[in-house]
């Protein structure tokens, strides 16, 4: 039984350690995640997924691009509209939300924060979950407590096993 506990244990550390690996690499070369709070874009993105963005140059924006940019009104906003027109001359774009009718305000390119190159569906609700701190301290606590307390429980009943043996001996 304790095999098959530690078993589980080890590969969710393995899977959790994976993804961590995978996010910071992501992040440290530029990449970002955002949660999607509106149903601007549905039924493709609904709220409580998440859009992973990978910075892009304007230049290499094509119509029909699903793009982040900061809001002009709210700049902590970030926006998720696909990509309708792109004006070389005035360096604006015009972006809509697929589930909008009408287009959005023209933006600069210096908005842009990028493509949305991935959707993970309900991601953005359980990053917003995790963002409370009692949440995360039960995530993090709550499986160190049950691992503690069942090794705590298998040393108490069983005093005599031996842990480390020394060599020759």
């Amino acid at each position: 039984m304790y095999r098959l506990l530690w078993c589980g244990f080890g590969i969710g550390v393995a899977g959790l350690s994976a993804i961590i690996l995978t996010v910071g690499w992501w992040y440290v070369s530029g990449g970002r995640v955002y949660g999607v709070q509106t149903g601007s874009m549905s039924p493709l993105i609904v709220p409580g997924d998440a859009v992973i963005v990978r910075p892009v140059t304007p230049g290499s924006l094509r119509v029909g691009d699903i793009i982040a940019y900061r809001s002009a009104a709210e700049p902590a906003v970030v926006i998720s509209h696909r990509l309708l027109a792109v004006n070389r001359q005035t360096a604006t774009l015009t972006t809509k939300g697929d589930h909008n009718h009408q287009a959005d305000a023209s933006i600069s390119e210096g908005q842009v924060m990028g493509r949305v190159v991935a959707i993970a569906p309900w991601f953005g609700a359980a990053a917003s979950w995790l963002r409370k701190p009692l949440n995360l301290a039960l995530c993090i606590v709550l499986p160190i407590a049950v691992v503690l307390f069942s090794e705590l429980r298998r040393w108490y009943h069983d005093g005599t096993r031996v842990l480390y043996r020394l060599p020759g001996r």
